[in-house]
């Protein structure tokens, strides 16, 4: 098996996936590009649904702009709408807009600036109250939060707000700030604005080099000092929390905690948030000026909800992208964040999630690898297939049930390299290993052998090797008196119809058979190739030989040849062990030929003969019965066959696990137990008790033979009884 695994090319696949573990421990950007498509894809499919909306935009739309005129509005009508939104019942509102400048439509600053006013207007206009002042009125009354923007240039901004209302756990806000999104200083507001604001927030959205807003900052870093971006903070103070914990971990951010509601946001080791989109609902939207002028239904859409002002209007540039929409107004990411984090379906990355997509990446890749050696290309294509299926379906279900992001299309990739690349060698080196083998034993070994050792050379040891393996002796009951109707002719094309489905089937289930004995069928499982169900794969094969002797019958039946109806059916008798034997290439210096030797292959010799004593077609060893325990299963007798002096506990199998977990199945077993205890027990009275409850059920698996055996024997031991000296064993005294 080492041999098979790390010989051939198989050394460069191991490089090969080194190469690509180290390649996702590294994860370059194209790497994560990768995995964040995929991601899309997810969104895509199954976008968050959004039966009702918890977050609404106050919408600077063409409309408003057409009626109120070119942006920026007075602070006056700004103020008007967010007071209408106030008494509306907004449960709180952001602004994913800046007011960093004096409002120019203020009277006083308009005084100034605008030319040709004559004094009397102009001292007029003095003295009417300030719109700067109104609006910090309306932003102190209400529980409002500013955004804030991010500026590149270095140097102190005239407007630049103080430290935030934030601290942070494990660490400092210099330590935590170097795994964050930074920036070198932030455009904020008019300091009027700022002091008497709830909460200040930046209205980052930070989209990804393909334009595309995926992961929006929870906390950025400015300087050496750590602000929240515009969600975060209007929930702080939409929840009423005093500040913002930012707990550091030994990778990074490990969440923000809202201090008071002790409500918990988990980041990204940046301090990223992974919205969960749904499509983009225009719903959403409410028209400012409808706001402004207090209409009904305008106002009823901002009652109770976390409310945005932000823009829509194409020609004040406020456009984005997110994984299920190619262009929406920017403010919709706040929201949709908002919703996310609300709605508690925040896509996460698990902290696990890199260990275990590189360990599964490794993994896939070792096991494409040991099965392209151990089953070869076509069945790996198979298990390369529904490896990728299940990966994705356990994805999937993270996705959906649980908002956890599982990165497994590396893994699946790094197993479809490995199997192109290993294929593609193998292909080469086996061309060449074919033709070597099959000059080398084409003198001594059946054709098929030929092929299967060609097709795999290296599972061959010649000259023998001890293996543990499960052994097939399967014999045509009564052949004999149907040989006597048939001539040569006839009977040869009996023995065919009969023997090429049986190895049709033997073969089909991981089994080779070794030889033919007349109408005996010889046949073992674990070799010349590993098998580690073979106990398994031979009771799945006795019982699909079975099954198909039914269907053949009848074909037979149909068959003019054969005569089949002229002399009744034809019958099997089955038997299974499993024990160490020696396989290898037995015979002489004339002719050789790949067989078993050893006691086990004696036993099932037995066994298949003790068929007739028990009346059922299927008698295996415990040896076999240890590995099936969960197949519907039924222990037969202690016995000593014969030409052995130590007895063998035997079972017969009546179907596979599906008809082990039947009622009926299940009734059968408890009363066949019970019956074999009392009969050991020389309890007849118990054991004749027991056999009746199991005659009414035993048609229904063909054995009525078996309990007629027991029924015998109990009433053959209740006149002569065995003594106090008999250990339950029948000594067998026939093959």
């Amino acid at each position: 098996m080492l041999r098979q695994i790390f010989g051939g090319p198989r050394p460069y696949a191991f490089a090969m996936l080194v190469a690509l573990v180290a390649l996702k421990v590294a994860n370059p950007a194209f790497v994560d590009e990768l995995e964040v498509r995929v991601y899309d894809v997810y969104q895509q499919i199954y976008p968050r649904p959004a039966p009702e909306m918890a977050v609404r935009v106050i919408d600077i739309d063409e409309a408003s702009l057409a009626e109120l005129g070119q942006w920026p509005w007075s602070r006056k009508v700004v103020g008007d709408i967010v007071l209408n939104a106030a008494k509306a019942g907004a449960a709180g509102i952001g602004f994913d807009v800046v007011f960093a400048e004096q409002d120019n439509l203020s009277p006083k600053r308009f005084a100034a600036l605008a030319p040709g006013i004559d004094a009397a207007t102009k001292e007029a206009l003095e003295k009417l109250p300030s719109t700067d002042e109104y609006f910090a009125e309306v932003v102190k009354q209400t529980r409002a939060v500013l955004g804030q923007a991010e500026r590149h240039e270095s140097g102190i901004a005239a407007n630049a707000p103080g430290p935030a209302a934030l601290a942070v756990l494990n660490g400092t806000k210099e330590s935590v700030s170097r795994y964050l999104l930074s920036f070198e200083n932030i455009v904020g507001n008019l300091p009027g604005l700022e002091k008497v604001a709830a909460g200040r927030g930046m209205f980052i959205t930070n989209p990804e080099s393909d334009g595309i807003v995926r992961r929006i900052p929870a906390i950025v870093a400015v300087g050496k000092e750590v602000y929240p971006t515009l969600a975060i903070e209007m929930l702080r103070v939409a929840a009423g929390a005093s500040t913002l914990l930012v707990r550091q971990g030994p990778a990074g951010v490990e969440d923000v905690v809202l201090q008071g509601p002790n409500y918990i946001i988990p980041t990204d080791g940046r301090g990223r948030l992974w919205p969960h989109y749904s499509k983009f609902n225009p719903d959403r939207l409410v028209s400012a000026k409808d706001v402004l002028h207090g209409k009904p239904e305008a106002l009823e859409a901002l009652k109770g909800k976390l409310v945005l002002l932000g823009a829509s209007a194409a020609g004040l540039r406020d456009i984005r992208a997110s994984p299920v929409d190619k262009g929406f107004p920017g403010v919709e990411v706040h929201a949709q964040l908002l919703e996310s984090i609300m709605t508690d379906t925040l896509l996460t990355q698990p902290a696990w999630g890199d260990g275990a997509e590189r360990l599964l990446t490794a993994i896939s890749g070792i096991i494409m690898i040991i099965t392209l050696a151990v089953v070869g290309a076509r069945w790996s294509l198979i298990v390369f297939l529904f490896a990728s299926i299940s990966l994705f379906a356990g994805a999937w279900y993270l996705y959906v049930y649980e908002n956890l992001l599982v990165d497994v299309a590396f893994a699946i990739v790094t197993a479809f390299l490995i199997y192109i690349v290993v294929t593609y060698l193998e292909y080469i080196r086996e061309q060449k290993e074919r033709q070597k083998t099959r000059s080398a034993f084409s003198l001594y070994l059946s054709p098929a052998m030929v092929e299967r050792v060609a097709a795999n050379p290296e599972a061959l040891k010649l000259g023998g090797e001890m293996r543990d393996m499960t052994l097939m002796f399967c014999d045509l009951r009564g052949f004999t008196t149907i040989s006597e109707n048939y001539n040569a002719g006839g009977l040869t094309h009996l023995i065919n119809a009969f023997l090429t489905p049986m190895t049709d089937i033997i073969q089909a289930t991981g089994g080779c058979v070794d030889k033919y004995i007349g109408d005996c069928i010889m046949a073992f499982w674990n070799a010349p190739l590993d098998a580690p169900l073979h106990r398994r794969d031979a009771c799945r094969a006795a019982l699909l030989m079975r099954a198909r002797l039914r269907t053949l019958n009848e074909e037979l039946k149909q068959d003019p040849e054969a005569k089949l109806d002229k002399h009744g059916e034809l019958k099997i008798g089955i038997g299974l062990n499993t024990g160490e034997v020696c396989v290898g290439n037995m015979g002489s210096q004339q002719r050789l030929n790949y067989s078993v030797l050893g006691d086990a292959v004696n036993l099932a010799s037995r066994l298949e003969g003790q068929s007739k004593t028990y009346h059922y077609d299927l008698v295996i060893g415990e040896t076999t019965y240890d590995g099936v325990k969960d197949m519907a299963a039924l222990e037969l007798d202690l016995i000593q066959v014969k030409g052995k002096t130590v007895p063998v506990r035997i079972f017969t199998l009546v179907g596979d696990e599906t008809m082990a977990a039947t009622p009926d199945y299940g009734e059968l077993r408890r009363h066949h137990n019970i019956m074999m205890a009392a009969y050991r027990a020389q309890d007849w009275a118990g054991a004749r008790a027991a056999l009746q409850k199991c005659v009414p059920i035993a048609p229904r698996f063909l054995l009525e033979g078996l309990y007629e055996v027991y029924e015998e024997r109990i009433d053959h031991m209740e006149k002569e009884p065995p003594g106090p000296e008999w250990d339950g064993v029948f000594v067998a005294t026939s093959k």
